[in-house]
């Protein structure tokens, strides 16, 4: 993780990140920002400014970063029971799995930027899936409160989208939805991740609900 300090300077130019959710491909509005401890200046969009915060790849002391998830799940009254992080297999890692989602939630904390829901899940396709239970005192430790690996299960659902147009990052959003939307009308099955979903009290709070990703939600309300 590397620290970084914005200048305050906004300027017009491209992004030299170009996350997925990249506003400044071609000449917008962009933040200058220094990355330490060489001070080396580094064009960004606000998307992906907050995009490298919450990969937990730059940190910028005192800085608050909007809560943004990709899957959300509601309960049977509609209210939003658990936030999920969806990362593509594809998905750039450069650090063991586990030491990866402990530091994206250990930013995501230190930046304020856990969302408001009872849980918090990332994702990992095709098969690592982390939870944290956020009612519960995480301080001094940002170990999820349940692990499942194995690919099995989620993989059956990444299968309906592997010849599909759409970009791999949406195609793992689906899988998840999908997975999730099961749960929440069947239950969790005999696989293996059925311990974790009934241990965590995640299949008793999603039952009845719906999950559905936020570029959906989106498009609707456009």
């Amino acid at each position: 993780m590397r620290a970084v300090e914005p200048s305050g300077v906004v300027l017009l130019g491209e992004c030299e990140i170009q996350s997925p959710d990249c506003q400044a491909r071609n000449p917008a509005p962009v933040t200058a920002v220094w990355k330490l401890p060489g001070r080396v200046q580094v064009n960004v969009c606000r998307p992906c400014l907050e995009y490298m915060v919450r990969e937990g790849e730059w940190q910028i002391a005192g800085a608050r970063v909007a809560p943004r998830y990709d899957v959300a799940i509601y309960g049977a009254d509609g209210a939003l029971v658990a936030a999920v992080e969806v990362k593509a297999a594809s998905a750039r890692r450069r650090t063991p799995i586990a030491e990866f989602a402990e530091q994206l939630y250990r930013n995501l904390r230190a930046h304020s930027a856990t969302p408001h829901a009872r849980y918090f899940l990332l994702v990992c396709l095709p098969g690592d899936v982390f939870l944290w239970d956020l009612r519960r005192d995480h301080e001094g430790s940002e170990r999820p409160d349940f692990e499942y690996h194995d690919a099995r299960v989620l993989d059956r659902y990444a299968n309906r989208y592997r010849h599909n147009d759409m970009d791999k990052e949406y195609a793992a959003e689906r899988a998840v939805v999908d997975w999730l939307s099961d749960i929440s009308r069947t239950g969790p099955g005999a696989e293996g991740d059925r311990a974790w979903l009934v241990d965590s009290g995640l299949a008793a709070a999603i039952s009845g609900g719906a999950a559905q990703t936020t570029r959906d939600m989106r498009a609707h309300v456009a």
